[in-house]
């Protein structure tokens, strides 16, 4: 997108481990604030498209998985899907109107 000029956001929420080129436009976020997406892309205007690829993953604690559980924290496991499935349909549905 930014070899064919495109006007490119990044959103982080913290950017502390981004090597982002300086023509990209950083705008800090955190995706588990899914509430605040939709005024977040009012603020943001127009957007053509949108590449999702915020993740969240936790590495299942050895105790947990030997106790028949999946070794993550009942916050841990909140957030991996807040992150990871709440956050990228907020956007969808944030993104779409103006998409179609």
């Amino acid at each position: 997108f930014e070899n064919a000029k495109c006007e490119v956001l990044a959103l982080d929420k913290d950017f502390e481990e981004c090597d982002l080129p300086p023509s990209i436009t950083r705008v800090q976020f955190d995706l588990r604030n899914v509430e605040a997406i939709p005024k977040l892309i009012e603020d943001l205007g127009h957007i053509d498209s949108c590449v999702n690829n915020a993740g969240q993953l936790y590495c299942p604690s050895p105790e947990g998985l030997s106790n028949g559980s999946l070794g993550f924290t009942l916050d841990q496991s909140t957030e991996i899907m807040t992150v990871n499935l709440f956050a990228p349909v907020a956007l969808i549905e944030s993104l779409a109107p103006q998409m179609m």
